[in-house]
């Protein structure tokens, strides 16, 4: 008899609808760059470890990534920063290979910004793909959305 009932439990449970299984957590957004951000200046995805881009006759090469943002299927009281290193060289500008380190941090202003004088070059770090969980944290796959331009007004460390 109990195993009449634990057949009659489970054939219950299989039963059940949809909407008690977890629920799917969007896709992070794919990075690209529109109409207004190439209204301001070139603007480029760099992939993490990929090849070097040239843009406005500066080499860029995202080279390193520190992502303590909150993971997108996850609320959480604070949004976190996340720290990028690239590697920015222009033999034709007189630049020299240099690791520059960008952060899109809110307690940071202008963090988010290198400029070179000599050369009146701006690189603004615009934004960094994001991961769906906190497990799925891998930084492969993962690219920076710079803009590059002379005399750029940075938009806020946001």
């Amino acid at each position: 008899m109990k195993s009449l009932w634990l057949m009659i439990a489970l054939a219950s449970v299989a039963s059940v609808p949809t909407f008690a299984r977890a629920a799917i957590k969007p896709h992070a957004p794919v990075l690209q760059c529109n109409d207004a951000d190439h209204a301001r200046g070139s603007c480029v995805i760099l992939p993490l470890g990929g090849q070097a881009v040239e843009v406005a006759n500066l080499r860029l090469l995202f080279v390193d990534l520190e992502d303590n943002r909150c993971p997108l299927d996850v609320d959480c009281f604070w949004a976190g920063y996340v720290n990028t290193t690239l590697v920015v060289e222009s033999p034709k500008l007189g630049i020299p290979l240099q690791y520059v380190e960008l952060s899109l941090d809110p307690r940071e202003e202008l963090s988010h910004v290198w400029v070179n004088d000599a050369a009146g070059l701006t690189v603004i770090l615009e934004d960094v793909s994001r991961t769906e969980s906190a497990e799925n944290a891998s930084v492969s796959h993962r690219g920076a959305k710079v803009i590059v331009g002379r005399n750029l007004s940075p938009s806020p460390n946001l």
